[in-house]
């Protein structure tokens, strides 16, 4: 009986623990709420993109470039200049650690694709990507590398274009992007979006 008391108790003090320790990363993620969603679904009238389905070393990674101040300084990039607005909420890297956690926990949501182009030439293209984001357009959280299948496609579009012409923050993939996307147009740009969005991702 002793024992079973015991037992009751521990199911309990683990239950209480993970309930709190789930509800201090809710309060993480409380900030992004407005414009991302409350399961990271993005929100393309905000500029938000979705982040559910992200791997958390390359969520961790980026807010880490918003805290320190390597991302939203060009004016073009609008949408890191809205994050550097509570950039200094992730200072601590044990908070970036949690709320990447949190992201990366949330349900993996199917996206719907708005960005309309040609499939078989934005495969043609992805050949040049596949060596690092996957054939699936997975990545790889071991080396920090996004996921890109089945995310925002306005976003991934908008990502691309800034690399393509330079405006990004360094960092030593960025010198191999250039590569990859160098001599796409706008429309190749469209035609490999619409691809790579159609990928599973996982």
């Amino acid at each position: 009986m002793i024992s079973l008391r015991i037992s009751l108790s521990i199911l309990i003090w683990l239950a209480a623990t993970s309930l709190a320790s789930a509800a201090e990363h809710a309060s993480v993620y409380f900030g992004c709420v407005s414009c991302h969603g409350t399961n990271g679904e993005g929100n393309e009238a905000k500029r938000a993109p979705r982040l559910a389905g992200q791997h958390a070393s390359y969520l961790e990674k980026q807010l880490e470039q918003y805290a320190t101040g390597r991302r939203g300084e060009h004016q073009r990039d609008a949408n890191a200049r809205q994050m550097t607005l509570i950039a200094p909420l992730y200072l601590g890297s044990e908070r970036r650690a949690a709320l990447a956690a949190y992201i990366a926990a949330l349900p993996d949501i199917p996206f719907l694709a708005r960005i309309k182009g040609d499939l078989g030439k934005g495969q043609k293209h992805y050949v040049r990507c596949e060596g690092c984001h996957g054939k699936s357009g997975q990545g790889d959280p071991d080396a920090v590398v996004p996921r890109l299948g089945g995310m925002s496609d306005w976003y991934l579009l908008q990502r691309l274009s800034l690399i393509r012409d330079g405006i990004h923050p360094f960092e030593p993939y960025n010198a191999g992007m250039l590569l990859s996307l160098e001599g796409l147009s706008d429309e190749d740009l469209r035609d490999l979006v619409a691809y790579v969005v159609s990928l599973s991702g996982r």
